[in-house]
């Protein structure tokens, strides 16, 4: 990342494809979490629940919005035609010091857009930086003291609608999240 004239670090523009909750889910998650908080004591900290999301496709960090892979992208998700599904969040699990939430399993329809996504991208010559393995999870401790174990969950129905194209601005203080672009489900 290249500095201001000052010298110090400008802005970061890390972009993604996203899963975004509507708010009866993400009080539902929110209230999960305090559950969890409460009987586990992870201690971290709380993911804004305006901030939830599950990432699909991750493109990278850039010092400036990239025009150009952006309009690569919407080319390449124009023609998206996947069903909507339901996204069980069942499980709150960890990534050493993250904790999260997700299915028990990756329900199929899922499975199929992500691999759909995947696809349309490489098509159009889109690069992702993201993993081979797709594990679904929603973020929501950070920092987190001590582990969070694996812990089943009253299940939490998400009906998954759309798919979004986030810019998650990274500067002084947290971050902030632009909606550039959502695709629906049908």
């Amino acid at each position: 990342m290249q500095g201001d004239l000052l010298g110090g670090a400008g802005e970061i523009h890390r972009l993604f494809l996203a899963l975004w909750p509507d708010a009866p889910v993400r009080r539902a998650v929110r209230a999960a979490v305090e559950r969890l908080q409460r009987e586990h004591a992870p201690g971290g900290r709380a993911v804004n629940p305006a901030r939830y999301h599950v990432t699909l496709q991750y493109f990278g960090d850039f010092d400036r919005r990239p025009d150009a892979l952006l309009a690569d992208v919407r080319r390449a998700l124009a023609a998206l035609g996947m069903p909507r599904f339901v996204l069980p969040l069942e499980r709150a699990g960890r990534f050493g010091t993250v904790g999260w939430l997700g299915p028990e399993r990756t329900p199929e329809p899922l499975d199929a857009l992500w691999r759909a996504l995947d696809a349309a991208l490489r098509g159009a010559g889109v690069r992702t930086r993201g993993h081979a393995r797709f594990v679904p999870h929603l973020t929501v401790l950070r920092d987190m003291r001590r582990p969070l174990p694996p812990v089943a969950l009253a299940p939490i129905e998400w009906p998954v609608d759309r798919v979004v194209l986030i810019d998650s601005r990274h500067g002084g203080g947290g971050p902030a999240y632009d909606l550039l672009e959502s695709w629906p489900l049908r």
